[in-house]
């Protein structure tokens, strides 16, 4: 949402016709949680019409009430809600679309794994891993692989939408201070 604009040098017209640089983002804000939201609800969708049918064929059914499986959807759709505002915010921090991208999967994936491995050997390293977004989306969803202690699903969301806020200021604060390209 942002970093495109950066690329192809529509960040000047934008930020030229709405001076303020901040508005802008905090539009941007907005939208990218609805367009998350959307996405989520549409990736859930595409994903039950898949696996639903598949599992009936190998006659496996869905307790849907007994194992709070609408409540770990209606989660995973927050998450990815919460994720689209943090992508925002590292895009407004590294303009390269590729470079946030690339260090967004390297901190989620190699970074925050890693220090999860170290969490099992040095208790306060867990209980810092606890509240990185990763482990918080875990949290949120109640998946996690590793069956670390992770926060409870309330307190996983909150975290992890801080981490949204977060990221969401620092991108109004880089907007603001920086240069238009």
């Amino acid at each position: 949402m942002i970093t495109t604009e950066f690329r192809h040098f529509t960040t000047r017209p934008t930020f030229l016709s709405q001076p303020h640089r901040g508005r802008v983002i905090i539009a941007k804000v907005v939208v990218a949680a609805l367009v998350g939201l959307i996405y989520g609800v549409a990736a859930t969708v595409v994903a039950l019409a898949i696996a639903i049918p598949w599992l009936n064929a190998k006659g496996i059914t869905l307790n849907w009430a007994g194992n709070d499986l609408g409540l770990v959807i209606l989660a995973a759709i927050a998450v990815v809600t919460i994720y689209a505002i943090v992508g925002l915010g590292i895009g407004c921090l590294i303009r390269n679309q590729i470079a946030a991208v690339i260090a967004s999967l390297v901190y989620l994936l190699v970074i925050e794994s890693i220090i999860g491995g170290l969490g099992t050997l040095w208790a306060w390293l867990g209980d810092i891993y606890k509240y990185l977004p990763g482990a918080a989306s875990s949290a949120v969803t109640q998946v996690d692989v590793r069956k670390t202690t992770l926060l409870a699903p309330w307190a996983g969301g909150l975290v992890l939408l801080g981490w949204g806020i977060l990221f969401a200021l620092l991108g109004w604060v880089e907007a603001r201070s920086r240069d238009i390209p």
